[in-house]
């Protein structure tokens, strides 16, 4: 041969894959006119691979002169459908390959194939006889074969049909049928399976509408049945068709193959011809161009299947609809089209990456045109939209605590423990600190520590403060007013959070803790502080409800159970200026499903405002 073919064969099938012997044997089949082809493999056993030996028949013209000198020499094709370099896989996996054939009616020629091969063969005069190919493929040269599959007769015939569909449907078009048998026998054991036109479903077509100008007529050969076959899983190929062989492509995610129905998707076109590299293995299409392809073809099986199954239409129907709620700032960027192909991740991100580039856009403009204005005025929608979602998610991870859960667990949620969170940062806190949990005007937060100490939350009202206090309040939160200035009142929340599930008496203990820390304060800076809220969370009783009443609590509305009293507090006998206390004891549900009946306004508001924007 006029090639190195060692050099040829880590050159054009580094990474090749078994299965593409047969199919090599079978397009050189065809190519020679052939319409019979038989298969036949043995092996002794898996753990004797090198007993492997593959026989390959046709009924072809078999190795003329002409095709003979085609062979000998590497890349000599007749139009650019063909590759002339498929016959080396042949050497990936054996050593030897010796090949018989008859042409001509009366000639015979024998030579082998292997890695030293040069142009030469042995002809004989033989008596008249049908003309046709023997390739014997033998000494196989691998450690394993990846998959026992590979010589299995079912997964051999699954494997031509997939990658010759088109070119099996062509014949049967024309009356013409191209049969095959399919034999092996391992460890004992014999297979058999036909491809026959009875194997060639009856295909439909469909003309993709596209004034796109890459591309020439786009037709999807397309078949679609009831799967009935139990003992098999159902089939799905979605394919270019490209020079008479099929290119699987992944179009449709696995998660939404339906395991009902079997579906062949074959894309042809005249823009594909000559668009696979030379091992066929690859297809050689620009990645602009064929992402372009991909998304079209996507499409079109989605439209393809909403027809042909209404009812896999309206469950991708409803499955956009879910999307469409659980992310509402993606409204109107999602892809209908690509719901029920895409996985639900998939649609996802391709939704997410118009908002960022929109976003992006509208950011990096120096001036905003009218246009980019009124966009700008819609993603500002769409990011509080995705903030409220983040909140919705915060609410479900609360609810899912119970009993069991530590104080810790629900304190980390609401504010991460030993954290401050100031207000210059709060844009890059937003989602770490969830403080609006408790009430979303404490959102307006100047300072928040979590589980600092006493000390630590006095020295926010005065750096020089002396005292030293260990004892820790769970949340601290300073807001309406800059702590510091001298000049102006400021509101403090205290939160003190009890362990779900607790005895109700020993709930009551949150009462001391809050006293003791508006007395703290309003022992230094009592002129100072306009309201002092406190928030205990707690478990009730009948009888812990009723030590409330007693104490002067009164209740409050609620999805659960609220609480409170309000009333001045003194730092000492002598003080003339109290602190005013408003105390709130809530139990969980009252907490959490508050705080979710108040996102789900802010979220309906938004989900109007983005549907609106988006059909203007």
């Amino acid at each position: 041969m006029e090639v190195e073919i060692p050099q040829a064969i880590k050159m054009f099938f580094s990474s090749s894959s078994f299965e593409m012997i047969y199919l090599e044997a079978f397009a050189n089949a065809l190519d020679a006119g052939a319409n019979k082809f038989e298969i036949n493999v043995k092996l002794d056993s898996y753990n004797n691979l090198s007993s492997l030996e593959i026989v390959m028949k046709d009924n072809g013209e078999g190795f003329t002169d002409i095709r003979f000198d085609k062979f000998s020499r590497l890349l000599s094709v007749e139009d650019k459908s063909h590759k002339g370099l498929g016959r080396l896989v042949y050497l990936c996996y054996f050593d030897n390959v010796d090949i018989e054939s008859t042409f001509d009616d009366t000639k015979h020629r024998t030579f082998t194939f292997h890695s030293q091969y040069v142009k030469e063969s042995m002809v004989t005069e033989v008596n008249k006889k049908k003309s046709g190919s023997v390739l014997k493929l033998k000494d196989f040269n691998n450690i394993r074969l990846h998959k026992n599959d590979y010589v299995r007769a079912f997964y051999i015939k699954k494997i031509l049909l997939e990658n010759f569909y088109m070119k099996f449907l062509t014949a049967k078009l024309i009356n013409k049928e191209i049969k095959v048998t399919i034999k092996t026998e391992i460890g004992g054991k014999s297979e058999k399976e036909n491809i026959t036109n009875a194997d060639i479903p009856n295909f439909s077509l469909y003309q993709i509408p596209t004034a796109d100008d890459l591309f020439e007529e786009l037709t999807v050969y397309y078949h679609i049945s009831k799967h009935t076959d139990n003992a098999r899983h159902s089939t799905f190929i979605s394919a270019f068709a490209i020079d008479d062989r099929s290119m699987s492509m992944d179009i449709m995610s696995k998660e939404n193959i339906s395991s009902s129905y079997d579906m062949i998707f074959l894309l042809k076109s005249d823009s594909l011809i000559g668009s696979s590299d030379p091992s066929r293995q690859n297809i050689k299409i620009e990645d602009g161009k064929l992402n372009s392809l991909k998304e079209i073809f996507r499409k079109a099986i989605n439209k393809i299947v909403s027809q042909e199954i209404p009812t896999i239409a309206k469950k991708n129907k409803r499955q956009f609809n879910v999307i469409t709620r659980r992310f509402p700032h993606l409204a109107g960027l999602i892809d209908e089209d690509c719901v029920g192909i895409l996985s639900y991740n998939d649609v996802l991100k391709r939704a997410q990456d118009k908002y960022f580039r929109t976003e992006r856009e509208l950011l990096g403009a120096e001036k905003l045109s009218e246009e980019q204005y009124n966009k700008s005025l819609e993603y500002s929608s769409r990011s509080l939209a995705n903030y409220v979602i983040y909140r919705e998610k915060v609410i479900r991870k609360l609810l899912s605590l119970s009993g069991e859960e530590t104080e810790i667990d629900l304190h980390n949620l609401l504010c991460p423990r030993y954290n401050t969170f100031k207000k210059d940062d709060v844009i890059d806190d937003i989602y770490a600190n969830n403080i609006w949990v408790l009430d979303d005007k404490f959102m307006s937060y100047d300072t928040v520590l979590s589980e600092a100490e006493m000390s630590d939350v006095l020295k926010v009202l005065d750096p020089e403060c002396p005292i030293i206090d260990d004892d820790r309040p769970d949340i601290s939160v300073f807001f309406s007013r800059n702590p510091k200035d001298e000049n102006s009142y400021f509101d403090i929340v205290i939160v003190e959070l009890k362990r779900l599930g607790i005895k109700a008496e020993n709930s009551s203990i949150v009462e001391f803790q809050l006293d003791t820390r508006t007395q703290r304060l309003a022992e230094f800076f009592g002129n100072r502080i306009r309201n002092a809220w406190f928030y205990g969370v707690v478990d009730f009783t009948p009888k812990y409800e009723l030590h409330l009443k007693n104490e002067f609590f009164h209740k409050q509305f609620s999805h659960g159970k609220v609480w409170h009293r309000s009333k001045d507090i003194y730092a000492d006998v002598n003080s003339v200026i109290p602190v005013k206390q408003e105390a709130f004891i809530m139990d969980f549900k009252a907490l959490v499903e508050d705080a979710a009946a108040r996102n789900q306004t802010f979220l309906k508001i938004l989900q109007k405002k983005i549907s609106e924007d988006t059909t203007i």
